[in-house]
């Protein structure tokens, strides 16, 4: 039950975002200590206009087969819980929407008042695109090539030892954690 009065979207606080009228695709993840989120994208009117425009595509579980739509009483986020949606803003050119933290009190009840920082960030659309296009997907792109191999550390004697060990309840090693070939 720890609470800060400060929300933070990609470590800044109550970001303005330019954006275009255009789809947009939204990562989230709770972050947070001990709050839960309640999120909804409202106009200027402060209507909710998420459940229209926008369709959930990916949680914790990974990436849906078929997008849903978002949630009618607004998407309840957990404490580490990741999901993934997407919205049409192609009719909001020259708008201004907001990224908003909504409170359920059958829910969020064991939040304190001041936790009830309802803007999470300006989303500020423009008039225009800067481009018709779509944007382009590259299939084929080749993986990068580590600049040296890898080399083990443990081969599979002593991976083989380790494991007679731990099951005949000899232990005697500490685990340490080090870097080799540039990787933890």
């Amino acid at each position: 039950s720890l609470y800060g009065d400060i929300n933070l979207v990609s470590g800044i606080p109550f970001p303005r975002m330019p954006l275009e009228p255009k789809w947009y695709r939204f990562r989230i993840l709770n972050a947070a200590v001990s709050r839960p989120w309640l999120l909804r994208i409202l106009n200027s009117k402060y209507e909710d206009i998420s459940k229209t425009y926008c369709k959930m595509i990916a949680s914790d579980g990974g990436y849906r087969i078929t997008p849903i739509p978002f949630p009618d009483t607004g998407l309840l986020v957990g404490v580490a819980e990741r999901y993934e949606f997407v919205c049409d803003f192609t009719t909001f050119a020259n708008q201004i929407l907001y990224l908003w933290n909504d409170k359920n009190n059958d829910w969020m009840q064991g939040v304190p008042y001041f936790c009830y920082s309802h803007l999470l960030s300006k989303l500020e659309i423009a008039p225009t695109t800067t481009s018709d296009s779509p944007p382009q997907f590259n299939a084929d792109m080749p993986m990068p090539i580590p600049e040296r191999t890898i080399t083990r550390v443990l081969n599979m004697s002593d991976y083989d030892t380790a494991l007679q060990m731990a099951n005949n309840g000899k232990f005697h090693r500490q685990m340490v954690f080090e870097r080799s070939n540039n990787q933890w």
